[in-house]
């Protein structure tokens, strides 16, 4: 582990063990073993290929829980996968992006189409921001639920809730989810810092009392500077382009940096060779137009010739500025 100031925290010696922290398909995993010790360890994870689903794996070590990987077992997420981009993205060394697709279903589920057969299975994991472990949403998009199993037991879905309320709650995913809850125990707990005290918890969603970041008191990274607003820098967990920092366009030094993409971050909740999208590249959502109506729909004034699919997901397919494909809804947690 490695804090603020790149300093490598050690792993403390113990006896180690690598376990099936959940799985959200019962028989998903058939073993998890780890073979070899110190630095050349391996951790071997045999998958059932009959099933699909998602699993953790922890490893411990005096029954600690020091890292975890996310198991996703499912058909190629690449074959419907858009190639769409800006045009303008670059690598952190300044050279063009061309090889870019985006990702045709959400991170964790099993059917990239949210119609048809096993459209409940396109939405499934949620998370929260900066933090690399997923929370399972243990109710699909068609009101049934699921549970999960492993080393942290079963768990079912009591207290996920299926909503189909207002217009807004009907462009928005149709189900909350309802995790344990736990206050954040110190003023900070920054990505990187010593304890890594989210890692170790991954099931729990952090929150603070007083409804700042789950992980600091401060709004911004280096303090509010109320004099200067172009130097309030915002925190930037996933590895963005801008770093967190205001995108000045009269600024021909800041427009450039923003073109880049950052390395990515090791909380990155995305599969190898994947990475979340930069703000830049974050091409806008439905939800922020209003002249979306609750039936499927064309009739955005904005983005004209996206359909609407309320609940479900969106259909960008043929859409010469925001030729995204089809993209599902995927869900949210509210308090």
């Amino acid at each position: 582990m490695k804090d603020d100031n790149g300093n490598f925290t050690p792993i403390p010696s113990g006896t180690p063990k690598a376990g099936l922290y959940r799985e959200d398909e019962s028989g998903l995993i058939k073993s998890v073993v780890l073979e070899g010790t110190g630095e050349n360890a391996k951790i071997k994870i045999l998958v059932n290929k009959l099933k699909e689903g998602n699993a953790i794996v922890s490893y411990r070590v005096n029954d600690k829980v020091y890292w975890t990987w996310h198991v996703w077992v499912t058909d190629d997420p690449t074959v419907n996968s858009s190639t769409y981009h800006l045009g303008f993205e670059k690598d952190k060394n300044g050279n063009p992006v061309i090889d870019w697709k985006w990702m045709d279903r959400n991170p964790g589920a099993t059917n990239a189409n949210f119609l048809g057969n096993n459209w409940h299975k396109s939405q499934w994991l949620q998370y929260q921001w900066g933090r690399k472990d997923s929370f399972p949403a243990l109710i699909h998009k068609d009101g049934t639920m699921y549970e999960i199993s492993g080393e942290i037991g079963n768990i079912r879905s009591v207290g996920a809730v299926y909503t189909t309320g207002s217009t807004s709650a009907l462009l928005n995913p149709i189900h909350l989810i309802i995790p344990p809850l736990y206050a954040r125990k110190y003023n900070e707990m920054v990505i990187n810092s010593g304890e890594e005290i989210f890692v170790k918890n991954s099931d729990k969603l952090w929150y603070h009392q007083k409804r700042t970041t789950w992980f600091s008191k401060q709004k911004y990274k280096n303090g509010f500077n109320s004099t200067d607003p172009s130097q309030n820098v915002a925190w930037d967990l996933w590895g963005d382009t801008r770093g967190g920092q205001i995108s000045d366009l009269n600024n021909p030094q800041l427009v450039e940096e923003n073109k880049r993409y950052a390395m990515k971050s090791p909380y990155d909740p995305c599969p190898c060779k994947w990475r979340v999208p930069s703000y830049y590249d974050n091409v806008g959502s439905p939800n922020n137009d209003n002249t979306f109506t609750s039936n499927v729909s064309t009739s955005s004034t904005r983005f004209p010739g996206i359909k609407i699919y309320p609940g479900l997901g969106y259909d960008f397919t043929g859409v010469a500025s925001r030729n995204l494909g089809s993209i599902p809804i995927n869900g949210n947690y509210e308090y």
